[in-house]
């Protein structure tokens, strides 16, 4: 099948990647691999790369930089939400609407709280 026949519908698992990002990100992939976390100077770049890219979005959405959480997919987003907004005084109860997917991962939080007073509640079913 011809590109130009291709219509992609499941881009919740994958999105085609801007060729102006995949330009952006080949050094990374190639030459500065290092884990952006890690204290050894191999990974510097890497991080320096991390902090740039939080400043350029913080820019964008005008917030500080400080503020931006990079996560490593939608479950490990949702959960982050989810642990935030618990942490709040008196917060017991989220109200959530999403795919079925979305559903499952925020279960899982829940499930994963500490707090056994909260409740979940699918306003999306």
């Amino acid at each position: 099948m011809a590109d130009d026949e291709l219509i992609y519908l499941d881009n919740n698992a994958t999105t085609q990647l801007d060729p102006v990002v995949i330009e952006e990100m080949l050094p990374f992939f190639a030459k500065y691999y290092g884990n952006p976390s890690a204290g050894y100077l191999f990974a510097a770049q890497a991080r320096k790369a991390v902090d740039l890219a939080r400043d350029r979005l913080a820019r964008l959405l005008e917030c500080e930089p400080t503020e931006i959480v990079f996560t490593s997919g939608g479950t490990e987003s949702n959960n982050a939400v989810i642990n935030s907004a618990l942490r709040f005084e008196g917060r017991r109860y989220i109200s959530w609407s999403g795919s079925t997917w979305q559903r499952r991962s925020w279960r899982i939080g829940g499930r994963d709280s500490s707090r056994n007073d909260t409740r979940f509640d699918d306003v999306g079913k």
